[in-house]
C-alpha cells in the first residue's frame, strides 16, 4: 500500500468529509495530492504516513500505547491488540491504525 492510499484511508475514517485534489505550482508546474476540508473550503497539510505531527493526531484518536524504535531502525506501534511494523515512526503509526479501524469494525 503507498503513502497516499494509507492518507487516504485514515482520511476515510479520521475526516469522512475530505476529499483529494491536484494541486498545481504555477511556477514550477509540479503537481501532487492534497486533502481539502469541504466545511472550510481549504486545502489541509495533512500526510500522518509521512509527517508525525498529523500521524500523532492519528496516534491520539486510537489510543496509541506503545511507540518503539529499534537499532535496526524500524519502528514498533502498538494500540491494544493491533501492532505494526514500519521503516518511520509516522508509517508504523499509520499501519497500526489501520489495522485498529479495520478490526474493530469487524469486532463490532
Amino acid at each position: 500500500m503507498t503513502t497516499l492510499e494509507i492518507d487516504k484511508k485514515l482520511a476515510r475514517f479520521l475526516h469522512p468529509t475530505w476529499y483529494l485534489t491536484t494541486v498545481t505550482n504555477g511556477k514550477t508546474k509540479k503537481t501532487w495530492k492534497q486533502f481539502v476540508d469541504p466545511k472550510e473550503n481549504e486545502l489541509v497539510d495533512w500526510n500522518p504516513s509521512e509527517d508525525m505531527r498529523s500521524a500523532w493526531e492519528v496516534a491520539e484518536h486510537i489510543g496509541l500505547i506503545r511507540l518503539e524504535s529499534f537499532l535496526d531502525g524500524t519502528w514498533l506501534a502498538t494500540c491494544g491488540p493491533y501492532r505494526s511494523w514500519g521503516k518511520t515512526a509516522p508509517l508504523a503509526i499509520c499501519q497500526a491504525a489501520i489495522e485498529a479501524f479495520e478490526g474493530s469494525k469487524s469486532d463490532e
